[in-house]
């Protein structure tokens, strides 16, 4: 009988706290929560209580209504909320500041018990003063890949004079067109922009959100005046660097490089390997597995032996949005197996263009030590064909085509490679920039 009495009283309680939802069945329900009645009326004045009420359309997710609520311009009253059905009461511990337009917000987080969103983010305005104040920024916040709404972001809005390491004292979120509506804003001087506020804390964190400025520094508004700011495009910024996952040695010195995501290098990567405290050799980028892109070869320049104890570190490794990959050591063992790998042709790596005193670069799959990849070189110059073309060379895995002097002007140039994987020639015909094709941006930061 205890038990009985114990678990009914524990089934109370978990009913009476979990947020109510509507019984299924019928047409499924693709509406948001709207607000029927707020006390006080939106635009009351003269406001002196200490507590806002709304009364929703249906059961609201308790969780997303406190992720959702905020109130503006900034103000550090604290609060506690009350439900009571489909009912919210908001109730504060201070007074508010005198002569003073308050907006109760409730934002785009906002969701029903079936997890439909608000519709745009819904305003409460009360003036603890005579009068409200009417004036009005509005801006548009636009997908950066689509041109669609934003479906994330947010604007933060300070007041002249401003402090960036302060919370801002107004935050937009867009509605379903991507328009952000700053209302009830007394005259003054603004500054507006664009953040991937993830921490909502209201503050850009330099070092890991990124921000997007308006045309415009200020926006100054007089009594009553509505603006338009423009409209700023927004991206939802990778920060996370690649991780290292694996290092395998395919043979005694072609190593395999496995990363946690798709990766990029340059000129500037460097791959060490470490044996004890002391370095044992470099190890050059080759390329990067078509198949499988976050997959890196590489090729070190003193073959390792059978089961040696080997520590990698690597510097310039990146993903696709520029975030380098952590400099952690990685302990693997080395091998002795004889590299019979075949040399092949994998890319021409200057195949977007290069200008007219530039070389046309080649990228093999492993070090260049066959003769005929220079020997069976041919450049065809218009008309004009050359062979073992005096002015190439090779570097690790790479062939490089330099011209005399520069690539002639209006004259076509087609470029034959040997690749030893096939046994036959590749035809490389790069688009060269002369200078007369080339113009200009200027930028004003």
């Amino acid at each position: 009988m205890s038990l009985r009495i114990f678990l009914f009283a524990l089934l109370i309680v978990f009913v009476s706290c979990a947020t109510p939802i509507s019984p299924s069945g019928g047409t499924p329900d693709r509406s948001g929560p709207k607000i029927l009645e707020t006390i006080p009326a939106s635009e009351t004045t003269n406001f002196d209580g200490d507590r806002v009420t709304f009364q929703f359309s249906e059961f609201v997710d308790r969780g997303s209504f406190e992720q959702a609520f905020r109130i503006e311009p900034n103000i550090n009253n604290p609060y506690r909320i009350q439900w009571r059905r489909k009912t919210a009461r908001v109730i504060f511990e201070d007074e508010f500041p005198a002569n003073t337009t308050i907006i109760f917000i409730l934002g785009s987080d906002l969701r029903d018990a079936r997890g439909n969103r608000i519709d745009e983010p819904f305003q409460l305005a009360v003036s603890t003063g005579d009068i409200i104040d009417s004036g009005e920024i509005s801006a548009k916040m636009l997908d950066a890949n689509s041109g669609r709404a934003a479906e994330s972001g947010r604007l933060l809005m300070y007041r002249k004079p401003y402090d960036l390491s302060q919370p801002a004292l107004y935050v937009g979120e867009a509605d379903t067109s991507g328009t952000v509506r700053f209302r009830y804003l007394s005259d003054g001087e603004y500054r507006l922009f664009g953040l991937d506020d993830r921490n909502r804390n209201r503050i850009w964190d330099r070092n890991r959100e990124q921000a997007q400025p308006f045309p415009q520094e200020y926006y100054k508004l007089e009594e009553g005046q509505v603006k338009e700011a423009g409209t700023v495009f927004v991206t939802r910024s990778d920060t996370i660097a690649p991780r290292l996952l694996g290092v395998g040695m395919h043979t005694s010195n072609r190593l395999r490089l496995r990363f946690s995501e798709e990766i990029q290098f340059g000129s500037d990567t460097k791959i060490q390997l470490r044996s004890g405290d002391s370095l044992f050799t470099r190890a050059i980028p080759l390329f990067i597995d078509k198949e499988n892109p976050s997959v890196l070869f590489a090729q070190s320049e003193i073959n390792t032996e059978e089961e040696q104890e080997l520590t990698l570190t690597l510097r310039g490794i990146m993903d696709l949005n520029g975030n380098e990959a952590e400099d952690v050591p990685f302990e693997f063992f080395g091998s002795a197996q004889e590299d019979t790998v075949l040399n092949r042709f994998i890319r021409h790596d200057t195949q977007a263009g290069i200008f007219h005193n530039a070389p046309v670069v080649v990228r093999y799959a492993k070090f260049i030590d066959e003769p005929e990849i220079l020997d069976s070189l041919i450049v065809v110059a218009g008309t004009q064909s050359f062979e073992g073309w005096e002015f190439a060379e090779t570097n690790g895995n790479l062939l490089q085509i330099f011209p005399d002097e520069s690539w002639s002007q209006n004259i076509s140039y087609e470029f034959r490679v040997w690749n030893p994987g096939t046994m036959t020639r590749q035809t490389l015909r790069p688009e060269i920039w002369q200078p007369d094709d080339l113009g200009s941006i200027d930028l004003s930061v």
